[in-house]
């Protein structure tokens, strides 16, 4: 065994000291941390409190139990739904009263009593008015470059049928880029001589 009783030898105890500085160092840059943590959620609770406060006018626990009484009635009926959409007042009439029969329907139809239930018909109505929005898009963009490429009359038959001196062709981006792109004199297939 060695004996432990003789001199020791000096700084052999210097580690400890060291060990004990970087333990008081990460506890130190732990305490900092959990302080910014904790002085950002009393920031974010305060927001929180002062947007309910002001905006939905709860001053009280009998308004907040109205608020969230209104709000379940305007998510059971479809209102909810609506605003979110883009509400009632900038929506088409015809597509309001389908969208909210419709869901009526699905309620009724697949005896949606739960939330979730409620929740994922909700979004299906939410992507279904999407769809049609977004085709909207789709056949209005296409009408424009059909008229853009093509001229408003260009698919009419009775604009085909009229003698040449009523029919006077408006100048299309086709036709311009025709124009451009097939000098008369290269005689190209595809090429017109005529704008």
């Amino acid at each position: 065994m060695t004996d432990m009783t003789g001199e020791t030898h000096q700084n052999a105890l210097d580690p400890a000291p060291r060990d004990a500085d970087a333990r008081e160092a990460k506890l130190r840059a732990g305490l900092e941390k959990e302080q910014r943590l904790g002085e950002r959620l009393r920031r974010n609770a305060r927001a929180n409190y002062r947007a309910m406060e002001g905006s939905l006018g709860v001053r009280s626990e009998e308004d907040w139990t109205k608020v969230v009484e209104q709000s379940r009635q305007q998510y059971e009926s479809g209102a909810f739904l609506l605003d979110r959409m883009g509400g009632e007042r900038f929506l088409d009439p015809q597509l309001v009263a389908t969208l909210m029969g419709l869901r009526q329907k699905f309620m009724v139809e697949w005896n949606i009593t739960t939330a979730a239930e409620t929740m994922l018909l909700d979004l299906a109505m939410l992507h279904y008015y999407h769809v049609l929005r977004v085709q909207g898009w789709i056949g209005d963009f296409a009408l424009h470059l059909e008229q853009l490429f093509f001229g408003s009359g260009a698919f009419a038959a009775e604009y085909r049928d009229l003698p040449p001196e009523l029919a006077v062709r408006p100048k299309t981006a086709y036709a311009a880029w025709e124009s451009s792109s097939c000098p008369s004199s290269t005689g190209r297939t595809g090429c017109s001589s005529a704008t």
